[in-house]
């Protein structure tokens, strides 16, 4: 279960506490667009879907911020390896979820990053990849 839902989205202090408290905290998360927010940003950084404050338009200012971000594949390797299910975490959760199905989803992470392909190119690979599993199946 991912971490997400249960903090108060109104401290970005909770989280980092907790994640070290749990020994989450990686180095790389030092680096993170989501480590300055502004006020503003607290308010929606932090909301799993199941909180009734998350909107779509939410989750795409966060995941914007995580576009430009210097550590998101390492962020999103993170939250596959950790199976978490709140916040962006360098893709949309939908998105994750699709990775997840992969049994290599470490290994597409990894060589997108050295291929130096933006993180939402993943999203390609998998629709490339069940487009192919779909048309074995109607061909057998």
């Amino acid at each position: 279960m991912g971490i997400g839902p249960v903090l108060n989205p109104d401290s970005y202090a909770v989280y980092i506490n907790l994640a070290r408290a749990l020994r989450f905290e990686e180095e790389w998360m030092e680096n993170g667009n989501c480590r300055n927010r502004t006020p503003e940003q607290e308010q929606w950084w932090l909301l799993d879907k199941s909180d009734p404050r998350h909107d779509a338009e939410h989750e795409k200012m966060a995941a914007t911020s995580c576009m430009s971000c210097p550590v998101q594949w390492d962020c999103l390797a993170f939250a596959i390896r950790e199976q978490q299910r709140g916040c962006i975490w360098g893709l949309r959760w939908v998105d994750r979820k699709e990775l997840k199905k992969e049994r290599d989803a470490l290994d597409l992470i990894e060589q997108a990053r050295q291929d130096k392909r933006p993180v939402d190119s993943i999203r390609g690979v998998i629709a490339e990849r069940q487009a192919l599993r779909r048309a074995k199946r109607t061909a057998a």
